[in-house]
């Protein structure tokens, strides 16, 4: 799983020039920032979701609040996808997709600099940032929306729910019963 310190970073520098971002810069060990507990994240309406280097395993939980949870996903070459991904790919409304473009390595998973330049390009985090901003105006904006984000999030617990997970396992188990490591 690639790093997105930079992505994180990116949106903590834009944070003081828009209101609707409440980013810090957390460096957890080396005492910058605050880590916020998983069971106090449930108390904000907008959740801010970031795979890479982190709690990268936090989406499932920040989903079973009721708050509106924005996913920076990377393309699929880049993204490791946890079992459950496609039941929430079937749920396209319970959380907002904010697409992140940036260049990774293949292998080493660390972001890559402009090939034609040399240069890092920093486009596709002002893209970002742009996009949650954009989200979280137009949700602020109708409530109605917001309501439906609730909703479908809901929707999509109810649906994956302990059966799902259970039935995951069994289909992997026969498919893999019989192999010997």
């Amino acid at each position: 799983n690639a790093t997105t310190a930079y992505v994180r970073q990116h949106l903590a520098d834009a944070s003081p020039r828009h209101p609707e971002l409440d980013v810090e810069d957390v460096r957890v060990g080396a005492g910058v920032g605050t880590v916020v507990p998983l069971h106090a994240h449930a108390q904000w309406k907008y959740l801010l979701h970031l795979p890479g280097i982190s709690y990268a395993a936090r989406l499932k939980y920040l989903l079973h609040t009721r708050s509106v949870v924005l996913y920076v996903r990377k393309r699929p070459e880049y993204e490791y996808r946890e079992f459950w991904y496609d039941y929430l790919d079937q749920h396209p409304q319970a959380c907002v997709v904010v697409a992140d473009t940036n260049r990774y390595h293949p292998v080493t998973g660390k972001r890559q600099k402009d090939p034609r330049t040399g240069k890092w390009d920093d486009r596709a985090n002002h893209r970002i940032v742009r996009d949650i901003v954009r989200a979280v105006r137009t949700l602020e904006a109708d409530a109605a929306a917001y309501a439906r984000h609730v909703q479908a999030n809901t929707a999509w617990r109810r649906e994956f729910g302990y059966a799902t997970v259970l039935g995951y396992w069994a289909a992997l188990l026969r498919r893999y019963g019989g192999v010997v490591g």
